[in-house]
């Protein structure tokens, strides 16, 4: 087995993940209900808010960071799609592998549509206070701590699907 760094690891497996028919639309269709996730939820959470205050109050780089997450997390729904129809197993732990990187994108996400500090403690209210001024405070490192969780769940998923992970190795179903 041939060692990889991590770009031709990735490479390689959205080719064999991509190629397939299917886990393209799959990809697209996640990446579209992410983005639409990042921004309606928002918007109906907000009293008062629309699509249109939305997009007045939210920087092009927030939107910009919207859009780079749902792809990403578009691009991970679609290669663990592809690892769970390829593995014989269907073990619950082989299957959430992906959760962690799933849910601190869900909440950069947000973080990234939350222009101000009313839709912050709207969406995070359970938090508190204290909580929600944590949060704006270190917004742009909880948001770089997503990216960085889906990158790796992107490596790690790629890894297992070249099957260079002897722990987590995928064994093909056999084709009839």
């Amino acid at each position: 087995m041939r060692k990889m760094d991590a770009h031709a690891e990735i490479m390689e497996a959205l080719a064999l993940t991509f190629l397939e028919r299917g886990y393209a639309l799959i990809g697209i269709l996640a990446a579209a209900a992410m983005a639409c996730l990042y921004v309606f939820l928002p918007i109906t959470l907000v009293p008062g808010n629309s699509l249109g205050f939305f997009l007045e109050i939210t920087p092009w780089w927030g939107l910009l960071t919207i859009f780079m997450l749902a792809g990403l997390m578009g691009i991970l729904i679609a290669m663990q799609a592809y690892v769970i129809r390829n593995t014989k197993s269907k073990d619950a732990k082989e299957i959430g592998s992906g959760i962690g990187a799933f849910v601190s994108s869900i909440i950069s996400g947000l973080f990234a549509t939350a222009s101000c500090a009313a839709c912050v403690s709207v969406l995070f209210s359970f938090m508190g206070t204290a909580g929600i001024f944590f949060l704006l405070e270190h917004r742009i490192e909880i948001t770089l701590f997503g990216f960085a969780m889906v990158t790796i769940s992107i490596y790690l998923t790629a890894r297992r699907i070249n099957n260079h992970c002897e722990e987590c190795k995928i064994t093909k179903r056999a084709t009839d």
